[in-house]
């Protein structure tokens, strides 16, 4: 997922876990939420269109952006995510 948010061919991630559609689509939630806890719909739409952009259109939607603050957020979020974790 990294790699095809980065287009860096080359990248390295410090974890390597696997997701089932229903934990990803949690994470999307997750990152989604405000800071009072509920979904915004505004960060809802941008986290869903750089995922698309990268699995779908085959875009690579922060090459050459690694300092974008949507994508350090994923990062934090795939760092944070626990394959065990039940909600």
């Amino acid at each position: 997922m990294v790699v095809k948010l980065s287009g860096d061919a080359k990248a390295k991630f410090e974890v390597d876990h696997k997701m089932s559609s229903d934990q990803f689509t949690r994470l999307v939630f997750k990152l989604s939420q405000n800071e009072s806890g509920e979904t915004d719909l505004d960060l809802f739409e941008k986290y869903c269109t750089a995922f698309n952009r990268a699995l779908n259109d085959g875009a690579e939607p922060f090459k050459g952006d690694l300092e974008n603050e949507t994508y350090k957020n994923i990062l934090a979020a795939f760092r944070a995510f626990d394959p065990n974790a039940t909600e």
